[in-house]
């Protein structure tokens, strides 16, 4: 079931009593984590209903004898298991004595425990990215109690962001989500962050704009991207550079490339949809390319081919990897970058 799925079933009263919740996306994994125990455990009566464990540093027998026991003053103990994935594929003996039969593994006791449950207990494993193969995981996709968690795509993160900005009581200026899902994702922590510092700066109630955005999430401006892809795009180095040096800061190189892979992928769309016919305002709207920057638009449209946009595309996403990977450092990684988009040589022994 999606999280989505999950909150209906918990406004419903729908407690299961076991939850395996699994996926890359740790911020809605803990989401999900503490509305089960906001549903669950009644203030004042944790230190005899909640049991909280990691895998790997309490034998699984320890779990079972938790979930095996009665609530105390409440209807359901909440009893939870961290980094499930440091239980998979492992045997709490390395042998089986000559003649005995392997133990099962932790994640097979909690297998054919799910098989019949404890109904007084809501026992919620949680973990990364689990192998789907195992019995747990298949009985947990069968019977319908694993929460995926997975990161979200861009229109399901656009989406995600509306509707944080809705419940917090904020309208949003059209635009918004889907520039603030280019720079601040995908990690729903930092998008999350993001939203709430926005909040914060607008005031109780007022409009979020793209002004906020960029004062607040990123010093970049769109402006200044879209400079910066129209000096690149004119092949003036020096002019690229310098509107790097003016807009660069420390620690934001992941955001910046994030910003003009967004202005390029306007850029593209909207050359795509003037040779089709399309009117250039017409093409702006569809593409999201902003009013003020139709002329310069068409004029780049015509001066770059389609094909060296989709290869800036590519080396914007071999940049944003070796910014989150690599070594080097970030000024020298968005340097070649912009010497590899204007397309000069680079200089000796430089790689990305």
């Amino acid at each position: 079931m999606t999280p989505a799925e999950l909150e209906k079933e918990l406004k419903s009263g729908k407690i299961r009593p076991v939850y395996l919740v699994a996926g890359e996306e740790r911020f809605l994994s803990d989401q999900i984590v503490r509305a089960l125990r906001a549903r669950l455990v009644e203030p004042g009566m944790a230190d005899f209903n909640e049991d909280i464990f990691s895998a790997g540093e309490v034998p699984v027998e320890k779990v079972l004898g938790a979930v095996r026991m009665a609530p105390m003053m409440s209807e359901r103990r909440f009893v939870l298991v961290r980094s499930l994935e440091r239980w998979e594929g492992r045997s709490e003996e390395k042998e089986p004595a000559p003649g005995k039969q392997a133990r099962e593994t932790p994640m097979e006791q909690l297998a054919r425990y799910a098989e019949q449950p404890v109904p007084s207990t809501c026992l919620v494993l949680q973990g990364g990215k689990l192998d789907q193969r195992r019995k747990l995981a298949a009985a947990a996709k069968k019977q319908n109690f694993l929460v995926s968690c997975e990161p979200l795509d861009r229109r399901a993160l656009k989406g995600w962001i509306e509707r944080a900005f809705k419940e917090r009581g904020h309208p949003v200026e059209g635009g918004v989500p889907e520039h603030l899902a280019e720079i601040a994702g995908p990690e729903l922590g930092y998008v999350a962050d993001a939203v709430e510092r926005l909040c914060l700066f607008v005031g109780q109630g007022a409009r979020v704009t793209a002004a906020a955005v960029a004062e607040v999430v990123t010093r970049v401006r769109e402006t200044d991207v879209w400079g910066l892809s129209t000096a690149v795009g004119e092949r003036d180095f020096p002019r690229a550079l310098g509107i790097l040096e003016e807009v660069y800061a420390p620690y934001e190189g992941v955001r910046l490339v994030g910003l003009l892979a967004s202005s390029i992928r306007k850029l593209l769309a909207f050359s795509l949809a003037l040779q089709r016919g399309v009117p250039p305002e017409e093409a702006a709207r569809t593409a999201g390319v902003p009013p003020f920057k139709v002329r310069e638009a068409v004029a780049q449209a015509r001066a770059l081919p389609v094909a060296e946009l989709e290869r800036w595309m590519f080396l914007l996403a071999e940049a944003d990897g070796a910014l989150k990977s690599s070594r080097r450092p970030e000024r020298a990684v968005l340097e070649g970058l912009i010497l590899d988009m204007v397309g000069g040589p680079r200089p000796a022994g430089a790689t990305l």
